[in-house]
């Protein structure tokens, strides 16, 4: 990945508006990038990411403001399961074990991602409070508030993406007759108090 494109995501985050979650459209709210803090993280191996932002979701004292990292994987691929996941089933361990991929295990839920140079990955902690603010705290405004502005983004940098079913975001096909196709799934870390969106 380009430090560039990072740098223009960024850029797109803090210009865009966007409105609030499904079935409350025209209804305008916070832009979540000019109301967070956003972070350009160096190249770093995803685990040390994850247990970043899955402790700060885990402090009883959440950011005031949400916090949005942007980031990718330092060399080598890793493959990361959810929660709950099996690597015997999800994975082909004999071409993980033959190419030397290293599988992590993160505290959301969700499926297996393949993770490595060219992949960029979002990390987005919310506080319950802000959330409420915002549209509401459950599941599907949680992705709404902190997943579809990165979608608002790459459109105003002219990429064709869309939100997609709950949690995805999706690029739509390249000719008319062509499906769109998935290129982020997201998953959610829930505590008592603060919501990770990744």
């Amino acid at each position: 990945m380009r430090k560039g494109m990072v740098v223009k995501i960024m850029i797109m985050l803090f210009q865009h508006r966007r409105e609030a979650a499904a079935g409350e459209a025209g209804t305008e709210c916070e832009d979540m990038a000019a109301d967070s803090t956003t972070l350009e993280i160096p190249a770093r191996h995803p685990a040390e990411i994850l247990a970043w932002s899955e402790n700060l979701a885990r402090d009883n004292n959440p950011p005031d403001r949400p916090i949005l990292a942007i980031w990718h994987p330092a060399e080598g691929l890793c493959a990361v399961i959810g929660l709950s996941q099996d690597p015997e089933r999800e994975l082909n361990m004999a071409a993980i074990s033959r190419d030397g991929v290293e599988v992590i295990r993160r505290q959301s839920g969700g499926g297996a991602v393949l993770l490595g140079p060219g992949t960029i990955c979002w990390e987005a902690v919310a506080s319950l409070t802000w959330l409420e603010s915002a549209g509401g705290a459950g599941i599907r405004n949680a992705y709404a508030a902190l997943s579809y502005p990165i979608a608002e983004a790459l459109r105003r940098l002219g990429i064709a993406i869309s939100p997609a079913g709950i949690s995805d975001l999706s690029a739509r096909g390249r000719t008319a007759g062509e499906p769109a196709r998935k290129v982020a799934g997201t998953a959610q870390f829930r505590k008592r108090n603060t919501v990770l969106v990744h």
